[in-house]
């Protein structure tokens, strides 16, 4: 419920806070001024920038997050790029990796695309992206 009332841009503030607060990390937030998202699309880009954080600061051993959304009023893109140790993408969705799958089907579940590219070495970036399409009612 506290999700539903907050703007999306402090919901993501408090995420970067918390992250900076539970491990050494520089996160940099940017956030357009224009972005609120209908309640069931916040709460699925709340929950998916949440996870992603949580799975930085558990294994990724990064430094430095970059987290922005940026918006046109009818399609909203989230990313999330680090600086930690990377992954195989591929390999990493298994069922060992319930956070990544979850952010999988939490973006099915409001039909938003999410891309995740990482390699070993090379810090891993999340890529969430939703339109709103004519005639949807989300609330």
């Amino acid at each position: 419920q506290v999700i539903l009332e907050t703007r999306v841009d402090d919901l993501l503030r408090q995420l970067a806070e918390a992250a900076r607060g539970r491990g050494r990390l520089s996160v940099n937030l940017v956030v357009d001024e224009c972005c609120e998202l209908p309640g069931d699309i916040k709460v699925a880009f709340y929950r998916i920038a949440q996870e992603a954080l949580n799975n930085i600061l558990k294994h990724a051993r990064a430094e430095h997050v970059e987290l922005s959304l940026v918006c046109d009023g009818c399609s909203y893109e989230l990313v999330i790029r680090d600086d930690g140790a990377g992954f195989v993408p591929d390999e990493g969705i298994t069922g060992q990796h319930l956070g990544l799958k979850g952010m999988l089907e939490r973006a099915a579940a409001i039909s938003a695309q999410l891309e995740i590219k990482s390699s070993p070495g090379e810090g891993a970036t999340i890529h969430l992206s939703w339109t709103i399409l004519e005639g949807e009612n989300h609330g």
